[in-house]
């Protein structure tokens, strides 16, 4: 009985640092590897044109997440958010989404990966435009 409660005690120390991070492993976020793929910067879309948002990150070591945010610039309102927190080397952003309205918009494509839970990052950001 007292071996399961030492095993139970050491795998919950264990999953309460397992997102911390190592003090010999020097964080880069230069060498994160993140690349928007479409929309390209730019791109001009139309009133029910759905937009793919697909973008590749990549990493040495292990990440802790992405989001990924398209805002009009003129409000900084928000038009599709995609947040993960997952533990990975590499992700796949691979997301549909629509905008319609009468108003033309520019649109910040933002997208950003959490290198470690100390506010380390690396992003990437481009602009389209929303044309009615």
């Amino acid at each position: 009985m007292n071996l399961r409660i030492s095993a139970m005690v050491v795998l919950l120390v264990m999953g309460l640092f397992a997102c911390s991070k190592k003090e010999s492993t020097p964080v880069n976020t230069s060498d994160v590897s993140l690349s928007i793929l479409s929309p390209t910067d730019g791109q001009t879309f139309k009133p029910g044109d759905s937009i793919h948002l697909l973008a590749k990150i990549g990493y040495n070591g292990i990440l802790h997440g992405y989001e990924a945010r398209v805002t009009d610039t003129a409000s900084n309102g928000v038009l599709f958010d995609v947040v993960e927190h997952s533990h990975s080397d590499s992700f796949l952003i691979d997301q549909y989404f629509v905008v319609n309205g009468t108003d033309s918009l520019v649109l910040l494509v933002d997208v950003r990966t959490e290198v470690d839970h100390e506010g380390n990052y690396a992003d990437k950001q481009l602009y389209c435009h929303y044309q009615p």
